[in-house]
């Protein structure tokens, strides 16, 4: 489950669009640090999570900038980032960044 630019940006010479290639595309599924085995998808969709860490979690996405939660709640429904875009009418740099905040966010959270 890698986070992609869709088809057509990106494409050779296109300058900052291969950088944003380059700079998002990353891996749901891959460990979010190199001392721990959770992966952002884990974090945001536990199946198996106690009552109280969803407290937790949810009011940690509380404090949260308003587009970060929207990102993080709809991923927990099942949504991809293309599809939030589309919603929300996003720019890809909005998109991309409210992913990313989630993602230090989610890190943040694990350390706490």
């Amino acid at each position: 489950m890698a986070a992609r630019l869709p088809s057509g940006l990106g494409r050779p010479g296109s300058g900052k669009k291969d950088r944003w290639r380059s700079l998002y595309q990353l891996s749901l599924d891959k460990p979010l640090g190199n001392d721990t085995e959770n992966t952002l998808l884990q974090l945001l969709h536990s199946p198996s999570g106690g009552f109280e860490n969803s407290v937790c979690l949810y009011e940690y996405l509380q404090r949260q900038h308003p587009d970060v939660r929207r990102v993080a709640m709809g991923m927990m429904e099942g949504e991809t980032l293309e599809q939030l875009r589309g919603c929300y009418r996003w720019s890809w740099d909005h998109t991309y960044w409210a992913f990313n905040q989630l993602r230090a966010a989610m890190e943040e959270y694990l350390r706490i």
